[in-house]
């Protein structure tokens, strides 16, 4: 499954990112500021594969 979140929000140590549809299996994620020390990209892709 594939994913693509919109930044949304950003806290002291975290960016928040969401899904548009609100009916979407994943909806929310936190990253952790760290993760983007240049900044947080406008969206991200999300890969969830079952192994």
């Amino acid at each position: 499954m594939q994913y693509i979140l919109t930044l949304t929000r950003t806290t002291k140590n975290t960016y928040r990112y969401d899904h548009p549809d609100e009916d979407s299996n994943l909806r929310i994620i936190y990253v952790q500021q760290t993760m983007f020390p240049s900044g947080p990209p406008e969206r991200i892709t999300v890969n969830i594969e079952a192994s």
